[in-house]
């Protein structure tokens, strides 16, 4: 059988799963590879459940900090590849501004958990992230960026000043060296500065200068710059060992500052996840709230117990159209389920519904339900064509086969089996026996298997648990006044919740009263009700 991600992989699974939306990257990608709980793993299902709802009741109770949390998720910025580098001994100015960054804003999401009883959920180990904020507190700035300040060495504060003296003199020993210069031309200069050809009577004179020469010149102006004296030689070459001296100085500080930072990076590391944890599960229980989801109730005996069960795609579809999606409750045991109903019954949507609901428990989310219980599974198999089988011109039936020959091999284990219209794709007296051959076989298995029919004899001749949509309400087709062939009005007059079957009943009849009230003809519908009745003596 398919391993169970695959299995979860459905569009309305999908769907589901896509409203979880964490907000820092550590979120991001635990949702991305999120767990899935089989059969055996009740005991930890059940924990992680209780999580995902403790935090749906935070968000309802502590709106302000719930806030407050995700704005600060949304700034916590990734730094693995930052934490990688200076394991092996890079570290950049970059890597330290990320790494204090993060550690800020981790800093505040912490304080807010800690104060709350998320303290009691989720254990935080701060040790490491306050050893690397005392270690970089020097850097921070009043306006959030970082530096390496003095106050990380003596000697970086000494070279630092030692530059700046060096660069004061500089400023005042260019302005002497130019006075002579600005004298001559009347006119304030720096260094180097542009004369227009126009002015021939400056240009003559500068030329008899020999500390003013000629850098480059165009069709309108000459570029001229002033040699340097000694002592401004002497100078910028002091600058220049002043800066290769303050450059050695700040790595050996970031460095020292890496062998720091190195012995926590563990445990901000598991800091960082366990916060991406919190995220994953603040994105659910928002989901859950949203959706007005509970948690299922686990049993150790084979059942899925569903109690006006929704489906929030199918709800979403009819939202659009101003209808309302008419909640489920169905309750399926080990064996043969068999659902049966009216074309226009909803019945396939039944199936949809189980099927999500039972991957989303085994996804660790809340359920759109008002109640449900289930054992889990070992499998969830929905039959039904896909484009595939499509285009390896396999048909629906030779597909269907396929698919039944593969449950066949697995119904010793505890799986739901979910097939769709069963042998429909082939002539029906030779598909109702199929039919109910393979569904006397998987009735005596582990397996819960739920089918949708229009096979009238399966029921007779296999002891099912039988479930019908109940079907058209007739007191509110007539109470909208819509006794016509209008096929909409009447598909919003139907009821598309099940009833349990105990006795068989005449399903015929409700497809003859159907066809009458959208305006067939009655002799049509009289002769076809005598046929019924023949086929059935």
């Amino acid at each position: 059988m398919e391993n169970w991600t695959k299995n979860l992989v459905t569009q309305d699974f999908n769907y589901v799963y896509s409203l979880i939306k964490p907000l820092s990257p550590y979120g991001k990608e635990l949702h991305r590879n999120f767990e899935v709980f089989k059969r055996g793993e009740e005991a930890k299902l059940i924990k992680f459940l209780n999580k995902v709802n403790l935090v749906s009741q935070f968000l309802k109770i502590n709106t302000k900090n719930a806030i407050d949390i995700k704005r600060l998720l949304k700034q916590l910025n990734n730094i693995d590849n930052n934490l990688e580098q200076m394991e092996i001994g890079v570290v950049t100015d970059i890597a330290l501004f990320n790494i204090n960054r993060c550690c800020s804003t981790l800093n505040r999401i912490t304080k807010i958990i800690s104060n709350s009883y998320l303290a009691q959920l989720f254990k935080l180990n701060l040790e490491s992230l306050n050893s690397i904020i005392e270690i970089l507190k020097g850097g921070n700035k009043v306006d959030g960026t970082f530096y390496l300040a003095d106050s990380f060495s003596p000697r970086l504060a000494e070279v630092r000043h030692n530059l700046r003296n060096c660069e004061r003199s500089l400023i005042k020993e260019t302005q002497s060296n130019n006075y002579f210069v600005q004298d001559l031309l009347a006119r304030t200069v720096s260094s180097t500065f542009t004369i227009s050809k126009h002015e021939a009577d400056l240009i003559e004179k500068l030329k008899n200068i020999n500390d003013v020469y000629i850098v480059s010149e165009n069709e309108y102006t000459i570029k001229y710059s002033i040699r340097d004296n000694d002592t401004l030689l002497k100078l910028k070459a002091q600058k220049q060992a002043i800066e290769y001296t303050l450059q050695s100085e700040l790595l050996f500080i970031k460095q020292k500052l890496r062998k720091q930072i190195c012995p926590h990076i563990q445990g901000l590391k598991d800091l960082l996840k366990c916060i991406g944890q919190i995220d994953v599960f603040i994105a659910r229980a928002v989901v859950a709230n949203e959706l007005k989801c509970t948690l299922p109730q686990l049993v150790n005996y084979n059942v899925i117990k569903i109690t006006n069960g929704r489906h929030p795609v199918l709800e979403e579809k009819l939202a659009v159209k101003k209808a309302k999606f008419t909640p489920r409750s169905i309750e399926l045991k080990a064996g043969v389920n068999l659902i049966t109903g009216i074309n226009m019954g909803g019945k396939t949507v039944t199936l949809r519904l189980v099927q999500l609901l039972t991957t989303m428990v085994h996804a660790g989310m809340p359920v759109p339900v008002d109640n449900m219980q289930l054992s889990l599974r070992d499998y969830v198999h929905f039959s039904k064509s896909d484009e595939d089988s499509i285009l390896t011109g396999l048909s629906h039936f030779g597909q269907e086969i396929n698919q039944i020959n593969e449950i066949l091999t697995h119904q010793n284990e505890y799986g739901l089996v979910l097939i769709d219209e069963i042998a429909h794709g082939t002539a029906p007296i030779a598909g109702e026996s199929l039919a109910i051959a393979v569904l006397e076989k998987l009735h005596d298995s582990n397996n819960i298997v739920i089918v949708t029919t229009h096979y009238t004899a399966i029921g007779e001749k296999i002891p099912v648990y039988e479930w019908q949509t109940k079907g058209l309400n007739y007191e509110k087709w007539y109470k909208k006044g819509a006794y016509n062939t209008d096929v909409k009005a009447l598909s919003n007059c139907i009821d598309y919740s099940l009833v349990r079957v105990d006795k068989k009943q005449q399903e015929f009849s409700k497809a003859l009263k159907i066809a009458e009230l959208l305006g067939m003809d009655k002799d049509i519908l009289k002769r076809a009700e005598q046929l019924i009745l023949d086929s059935r003596k």
